[in-house]
């Protein structure tokens, strides 16, 4: 009984927050909304409250489904929704067309990539519900990134790595630091994006502060995280949401951007201390690399570097298909990557992979791995891109803030992955899938045909 009332108020504090109707909305679809709602809220608070969310949100909203079958072909009426879904099942069939072709089968691949499949019922069901996730992310973006923060300095700090407290890196204990330092300045991104400062209410008023806290904390955190993943995105996604809220001309949008940025810059890099440590080391270790031959140094840049080079490597000796997750042993040590890397780097890669999501998935799947980033990313950023300047706040919202977050995911998969755990996986699906939704809702058919 005590669920049930708790339920229920979930439910009408999220409604009114989305301004839905839920006279028509049976007991599990409340259910499966208030899943959806909370499984981003304490993504990086608590460890496994994202996976416990996916599994919830998932069955709540199959059994939404199964009760009206006609959901299904109400959502594949459109279709841009059968490419996004097309996009999710992308990489785990891509695993298994590369182990098929090796006949080598492993299961922890399809584990890792399992979110994908978990999404395509909770995308039905939102697409078939009309429902504004972009909204909800612009309320609960910055509760996201304070929930992080407290994590980061008060939850479990004892089992933090050891190496991450030497080196004042600081993320919650089951978060790596880069991929801690990357989501926090993209989340505080995607935060600024929602800021419309043509809408002058209170309420409005009240909201555009809150995301602005949120986008102060996610740049912090990121600071704090010492890592400079990410960071390059930042001109071309001031510049992006410039452009779009102003309706500047690009040129205009361009100089102030780039005006806003340097100030930034400068400021950082005068008045941070680590971030004035990391430029400075960056710049150093660019310039010593031994670009003309010989064993390349095991710096932080110079490593990265080599890794591309042992990646392109391992993908020409077998670009159809791939390796697997470690399925080079054979040729690790080859004789023609002797030539410029040490032994460290190429163990590292072996267990940590590549630092670059696409070359970590041309060295698994090989060509195939390649067609499944571009469906499972580039798919749900041509639909975002397309619908950015809608003249419809939700639909610009939706979009807006989903290129934000795609856009930066490719520029961090220059230099990390940002779709290899399960957990990362959960969290990029999660905001793909709740986000292009949104943009397919609110747009009429006579906007695709």
């Amino acid at each position: 009984m005590q669920f049930i009332n708790l339920s229920n108020n979930l439910t009408k504090v999220i409604s009114e927050q989305l301004s839905i109707n839920l006279r028509e909305f049976t007991f599990f679809n409340k259910l499966a909304l208030i899943s959806i709602c909370l499984l981003p809220i304490f993504h990086l608070t608590f460890n496994d409250w994202t996976g416990y969310w996916v599994v919830l949100s998932s069955l709540f909203s199959f059994i939404s489904i199964i009760q009206n079958k006609k959901s299904i072909k109400i959502v594949l009426n459109d279709p841009r929704a059968k490419w996004v879904i097309i996009g999710l099942i992308a990489y785990p069939l891509a695993i298994l067309l590369s182990q098929l072709c090796r006949w080598s089968f492993n299961h922890k691949s399809y584990l890792d990539t399992s979110p994908f499949l978990y999404f395509i019922p909770v995308f039905i069901f939102i697409s078939w519900k009309k429902i504004d996730m972009g909204r909800w992310l612009q309320l609960i973006l910055p509760l996201v990134i304070i929930g992080a923060g407290w994590s980061t300095f008060y939850h479990h700090r004892e089992l933090a790595f050891p190496g991450w407290v030497e080196d004042h890196r600081l993320a919650p204990y089951f978060s790596d630091p880069l991929a801690f330092g990357q989501m926090m300045i993209t989340l505080g991104i995607m935060c600024l994006s929602t800021i419309d400062f043509k809408r002058s209410t209170l309420k409005n008023l009240l909201i555009h502060i809150w995301s602005f806290l949120g986008f102060l904390v996610g740049i912090y955190l990121s600071l704090k995280s010492g890592s400079r993943t990410g960071w390059l995105a930042l001109p071309f996604l001031i510049l992006l949401i410039l452009s779009t809220k102003t309706k500047w001309p690009l040129y205009k949008s361009f100089l102030f951007s780039l005006f806003s940025i340097s100030v930034l810059v400068a400021c950082l890099y005068y008045f941070s201390p680590i971030f004035h440590e990391r430029i400075n080391l960056a710049i150093l270790e660019i310039s010593s690399y031994p670009w003309n031959g010989g064993i390349a140094p095991d710096t932080s840049v110079g490593l990265r570097i080599t890794f591309q080079r042992l990646g392109w490597f391992y993908f020409s000796q077998s670009p159809f298909y791939g390796w697997g997750t470690a399925g080079y042993t054979s040729i690790k040590d080859a004789p023609e990557v002797l030539s410029f890397s040490t032994q460290f780097a190429r163990d590292f890669v072996y267990t940590a992979l590549f630092h670059n999501e696409l070359m970590t998935q041309m060295v698994r799947y090989g060509i195939l791995g390649i067609i499944g980033y571009f469906l499972a990313v580039l798919v749900p950023l041509y639909i975002c891109i397309k619908k950015i300047s809608s003249q419809n706040t939700t639909i610009q919202r939706g979009a807006l803030i989903c290129s934000c977050f795609l856009i930066a995911q490719i520029i961090v998969g220059f230099s990390d992955e940002f779709i290899n755990l399960k957990g990362m996986v959960a969290f990029y699906a999660y905001l793909i899938v709740t986000l292009v939704s949104t943009v397919l809702n609110f747009s009429s058919r006579e906007d695709y045909n």
